[in-house]
């Protein structure tokens, strides 16, 4: 398979670019001068939700069009668009579907949905974005599951304010790899959520990864029904495209072994 892959010097393209050329032709923005087909464009070139406004804009708005410029002669069959979760804005229901966008989002989630109706405008068919949430790589730790995570291996005290409700906003970036290269070819163009299955509550894979660590942080209890634990719905990705998510024990228990902090 033909594959033109955008982003790879960061953590996700760089990841992708490496299993990718193993067993496909993978090229870069650099050297698709002479390139007149493409079976799969994945656009992963853009600048996280930690960067400043200005870079945020540039890289996620602006660059968008100088991209279309460079493409407009290849004739691409299907196109991945990585977006965010942080579309939604601010949550307002317990299970967010694709359909669920709200107001007050950071530069960050209107960058993202700027570079949706991008896509969605600017090609016919055969475009996926996909809405997600962490990924869960070695080196990120700038998002709740990580600072959960930081603060185990820390062995700090974490306090929860809900020890029922179920939470799986994270992904496992092989889990997500699958995805793009087995799900099945739409021709329509579609908005979908990927996300590890909803198996367990939050309370429970805080203790599943304090006692995988090993760690000695106490997990304390404090009701606060101002602060909603969320799930982020995949029932569209499974329906539609065949995705089949881990859940979350398998997910966690990745990236405890690739971040290398698992004891035994």
């Amino acid at each position: 398979m033909k594959i033109l892959l955008t982003g790879e010097r960061g953590e996700i393209g760089s990841l992708f670019y490496r299993i990718l050329k193993k067993k496909h032709k993978v090229f870069l923005i650099s050297g698709i001068s002479k390139i007149k087909e493409i079976d799969l464009f994945i656009h992963l070139g853009a600048t996280g939700p930690m960067k400043p406004f200005n870079k945020i804009v540039n890289s996620n708005i602006i660059r968008l069009r100088e991209l279309l410029n460079i493409i407009k002669n290849i004739k691409i069959k299907q196109i991945i668009f990585f977006s965010s979760s942080s579309v939604y804005g601010e949550y307002q229901k317990k299970i967010i579907t694709e359909n669920d966008i709200y107001k007050k989002q950071n530069i960050y989630g209107l960058s993202k949905i700027y570079g949706e109706k991008f896509f969605l405008n600017k090609f016919d068919q055969g475009v996926t974005c996909v809405r997600l949430p962490a990924i869960l790589t070695n080196n990120n730790y700038n998002h709740y599951i990580g600072s959960l995570i930081k603060k185990l291996m820390q062995n700090k005290n974490i306090i929860l304010n809900d020890i029922k409700s179920k939470f799986n906003f994270f992904i496992d970036p092989i889990n997500l790899l699958e995805f793009i290269l087995d799900k099945k070819k739409l021709k329509k163009n579609h908005v979908i959520n990927l996300c590890a299955d909803s198996t367990h509550s939050l309370y429970y894979i805080v203790n599943y990864m304090k006692k995988k660590l090993n760690s000695s942080s106490s997990i304390i209890y404090k009701k606060d029904i101002s602060k909603k634990i969320v799930l982020l719905s995949n029932k569209k990705a499974k329906k539609l495209y065949g995705f089949k998510p881990y859940n979350v024990k398998a997910s966690l228990d990745n990236w405890i072994k690739e971040i290398g902090y698992e004891k035994n």
